[in-house]
């Protein structure tokens, strides 16, 4: 929070629940545990300490770590990870190449789980635990997350929150931002798009997400109702178009979901 990342407010349980500060004293000092703080007594060097505001906290890597292998679950050991990087603090490769650092510590197993399903491009808590529902509890396999989809005239049909290229199948999670009318009317003109293009959408919401099996059952009817179009006959392409800003590698997108690039 010091160092910028908005989701780490002190709450969880949609902010009912104030959660202990942490303090890192390193494993030598005397302090004495008091109510309301969360004491680390793990090695903490000099180098892992840098002055925000005037506070002594922990550099970024070390804060991230300390949030995964404390996260009660390693699905919010994910979240943490996520949203480090969707403040722009951190990648997932820095945090691969930290966490394989700290072969011995404390809680490393539950930060390597994490490290291995996080992902660079979520940009929200509940998207985050909508994706890991999709790839770990409906089984079906790793998407995509908030990359652009364009029609083959290179126009920009939308960034879906999670897409399986292969079955053509877009995730939307609409938060509490979805409930304007001008959002609304956005994501109405969005995904029908997508449904032009023979893309078949899912949207989650809130109250879904308390309820994981009916958000497994709605992931498995939207893959029963998918086209599986075969690339070669797709009117959408992951592939942007010359003018667009390469933020990211077409190769990069593409890789690991059986996608020839030229797709």
């Amino acid at each position: 929070r010091m160092h910028g990342a908005a989701f780490f407010d002190g709450l969880r349980d949609g902010g009912r629940t104030q959660v202990p500060v942490p303090l890192g004293c390193g494993p030598l000092h005397q302090i004495r545990r008091v109510p309301g703080d969360d004491l680390v007594r793990d090695i903490l060097t000099p180098e892992e300490i840098v002055v925000v505001r005037g506070v002594p906290c922990t550099t970024v890597p070390r804060a991230t770590f300390d949030a995964m292998r404390y996260a009660r679950t390693t699905r919010e050991a994910v979240v943490a990870l996520d949203m480090m990087a969707a403040a722009g603090l951190t990648t997932v490769a820095q945090m691969r190449d930290y966490v394989g650092r700290k072969q011995t510590w404390t809680g490393v197993q539950r930060a390597r789980d994490a490290v291995a399903l996080a992902d660079d491009l979520s940009r929200s808590p509940q998207e985050s635990r909508l994706r890991l529902i999709w790839q770990l509890d409906a089984g079906r396999g790793r998407p995509l997350v908030n990359r652009p989809v364009f029609d083959r005239r290179g126009r920009l049909l939308g960034y879906p929150d999670l897409l399986d290229p292969e079955a053509g199948v877009v995730g939307e999670y609409d938060g509490a931002d979805h409930r304007s009318a001008r959002q609304h009317s956005d994501d109405v003109d969005r995904e029908s798009g997508f449904r032009d293009h023979l893309l078949e959408v899912v949207r989650f919401t809130g109250p879904d997400m308390s309820l994981p099996q009916r958000v497994i059952d709605r992931i498995h009817a939207a893959y029963a109702r998918a086209r599986w179009v075969p690339p070669a006959r797709r009117t959408w392409t992951l592939r942007p178009p010359a003018h667009w800003p390469r933020a990211w590698s077409p190769d990069e997108t593409l890789a690991g979901h059986g996608l020839d690039t030229a797709s």
